[in-house]
């Protein structure tokens, strides 16, 4: 059952901390929706979210969740984190609005334990309340059951308040690996220059190590790290000696399953050739590259990125690279492109994802066709990925055409100041549209040059485009910087690939039917998502009554 919402005007008596569903961005001035309780669901190897309002004024000294405990010895850890506000001046088109919103997620505690005094002690207040997300991630080999605790909050000059707080596990297990391929942009260079020290030395080294990481708890892979290009050296044969030690020392517990207790690995890995070598020489460092992979066990898909969004003057050198690559065997070139002129040259078409919906109205892609007739036309032997951008919100902001802004609202996107449903939804359209994997150009785009992501992400016409962490500094963290900040919207991104995970093994359980049934009632089309919540916790429920079904059930988990 989907715990019942109650409006925080209705509750009788002012309560300290108040549960609010993950899904909701929690805003000043705007009414606030209660759940009955903070008491979650969730799958082995599934992470799960809630926010705990404290209801002004206060000022929070500290806030605690031990671990869970629930059948036998069974432990879950809880994270906890304060919800950062962002000003946003501009609002991102279709759906958008200025003012305060929640995004950067500051951990409350230290990495050796203890609450951290750069987050806490804060102040609530009506006009920024704090909130609290409780991040819930259960270990896979987590027996079966309901796991209890409660979070404790010290409140200066008030006693102090407890939140009760449970978790149900399902006898599911969602596989470490996401199985939906993906590549995310974390330039290693950008990441070192928002830190202030040099990408080379052993900081930086160590921040590139954090950030693989990081993407990695969020069931995501990225690109634009590692050492590039690799120093090589002519070898017998027409052979080259690529030197991967450097590039091992960085990416190798990513790639090998043992950054993460859980064994995730990345699901892709770009290779980096050089391209002042001549096209022999590349075809045999290319060839390097699969030889070292096959070598240290690693599966990821090696893939090779052409030309971002080529256009028709930039064809000869997609076409250049496809020759080279496809000498090479089988080492796959991506290409983001919706002109069918170069689909044959590409092995991984990714379009745009407006391109793949159409709908009444002023396009935004002219031409759109949907996923279907795409893959027709495609042919077999390709991939068919796709990926956000700007054309959904409008890359200079909001267009002075009526019309044309009447076609940006609703689209899935991954904005600040749009809804956490629309955030969270392509991991649902990924499924019920069978693509293949996802393409997203830059998780750190406000940290670039001289920006200032903490005061202004608003990049490409939206809030947050192509910025999915904040630096964090001492001035943020203090003695625990460097440290990478994630967002909200990182965790309602993994929510969402979980959510592909469950429809994925309700598929495979029931049928195909049964699963699209659950999906669609989430998403119709990239530009129908669901906006209430209680909705996605209704169905997140059912997907797990769904995958778990037929199994032995521990009945303290229904």
């Amino acid at each position: 059952m989907v715990p019942p919402l109650v409006l925080l005007a209705a509750l009788a008596a002012p309560t300290p901390l108040i549960p609010v569903a993950a899904l909701v961005k929690v805003r000043p001035g705007q009414r606030l929706e209660a759940l009955a309780g903070a008491r979650l669901r969730a799958a082995r190897g599934e992470c799960e979210g809630v926010q705990a309002y404290v209801t002004p004024p206060a000022e929070v000294l500290s806030a605690d969740v031990a671990p869970l405990r629930g059948p036998g010895r069974g432990e879950v850890p809880v994270g906890v984190y304060r919800e950062g506000w962002m000003e946003l001046a501009r609002a991102t088109a279709g759906g958008g609005a200025t003012g305060a919103w929640p995004d950067p997620l500051l951990p409350v505690h230290r990495s050796a334990g203890g609450t951290n005094p750069a987050v806490l002690p804060a102040r609530s207040t009506a006009e920024r309340p704090l909130v609290l997300y409780l991040e819930v991630c259960v270990p896979a080999g987590t027996e079966p059951g309901e796991y209890r605790g409660e979070l404790v909050v010290r409140l200066r000059d008030a006693p102090r308040a407890a939140l009760p707080l449970s978790v149900a596990v399902a006898p599911v297990t969602l596989p470490a690996t996401s199985t939906l391929r993906n590549t995310w942009g974390l330039g290693v260079y950008v990441l070192a220059h928002g830190f202030g020290v040099r990408r080379d030395s052993a900081e930086g080294i160590a921040l590139l190590r954090a950030a693989a990481r990081a993407l990695l708890e969020h069931r995501l892979s990225g690109y634009g790290m590692g050492i590039d290009p690799l120093p090589s050296r002519p070898g017998p044969g027409g052979t080259r000696v690529v030197d991967f030690g450097g590039y091992d020392a960085e990416m190798a517990d990513v790639l090998g399953g043992t950054a993460l207790p859980s064994g995730a690995r990345a699901t892709t890995a770009e290779v980096r050739d050089d391209p002042r070598l001549s096209t022999s020489e590349r075809i045999a460092d290319l060839r390097a590259w699969q030889a070292h992979f096959a070598a240290r066990g690693w599966t990821q898909l090696l893939w090779y990125y052409a030309k971002d969004e080529p256009r028709p003057e930039d064809d000869p050198v997609v076409r250049s690279e496809s020759a080279l690559t496809h000498a090479v065997g089988q080492l796959p070139i991506l290409v983001t492109s919706f002109r069918s002129s170069l689909w044959d040259a590409a092995d991984i078409v990714a379009p745009v994802l407006v391109c793949l919906f159409p709908r009444p109205g002023r396009p935004l892609c002219p031409g759109a066709e949907p996923v279907a007739s795409v893959r027709a036309r495609l042919g077999g032997g390709k991939q068919l990925w796709w990926y956000q951008s700007c054309m959904s919100h409008g890359c200079d902001g909001p267009p002075a055409d009526s019309r044309l802004a009447a076609s940006m609202g609703g689209w899935a996107s991954y904005v600040i100041d749009h809804s956490g449903p629309r955030n969270r939804a392509m991991g649902v359209l990924a499924f019920l549209e069978r693509i293949d994997g996802e393409l997203y150009f830059d998780t750190l785009a406000a940290w670039e040059k001289e920006g200032q992501p903490w005061r202004d992400s608003w990049r490409f016409g939206g809030n947050g485009d192509g910025t999915f962490f904040y630096p964090g500094t001492r001035a943020q963290v203090g003695d625990e910087a460097p440290l990478l900040i994630a967002s909200l919207r990182l965790k309602t991104v993994r929510d969402g690939l979980e959510d592909f995970e469950l429809l994925t093994q309700v598929a495979a359980r029931h049928g195909r039917a049964a699963a699209e049934a659950l999906g669609r009632r989430l998403a119709r089309s990239g530009w129908e998502i669901t906006e209430d919540s209680a909705t996605w916790t209704e169905v997140h429920g059912a997907l797990l009554d769904a995958a778990s079904s037929g199994t032995r059930t521990d009945s303290r988990a229904r």
